[in-house]
């Protein structure tokens, strides 16, 4: 009986199923603790954007986003009183400019 070779995979070949692996895997749910944090933090804010970062729409416009003001990175954790509701916006905004975010309060830094 006559064997084939084996057949390796190239590097490009391993690469692609990586990244297929990744897209299939499950994202994992939010805790508890977060979705109550987001609860609270919404009704505080009456849905409203408690941030006014120079990209907001002018008045009050509707938040979508619970913004950790001591980023989660740097050990932040899902206290109420550390995160604000803001528009879609002001999270892209805040996220761009850390320095003037952290001016206008809306990032803490180690020691604050």
């Amino acid at each position: 009986m006559k064997r084939s070779r084996l057949k390796r995979s190239t590097p490009e070949q391993v690469n692609a199923w990586r990244r297929r692996s990744k897209r299939l895997t499950a994202k994992p749910k939010p805790s508890s603790e977060l979705a109550q944090a987001r609860i609270a933090v919404q009704r505080r804010s009456g849905g409203l954007c408690e941030a006014d970062t120079p990209d907001c729409p002018p008045g009050p416009h509707e938040g979508v986003h619970a913004h950790h003001k001591r980023l989660r990175s740097q050990g932040g954790g899902h206290d109420p009183a550390l995160m604000v509701w803001v528009c879609s916006r002001a999270h892209t905004w805040i996220h761009a400019h850390p320095m003037q975010a952290h001016a206008f309060g809306l990032i803490l830094r180690a020691g604050d």
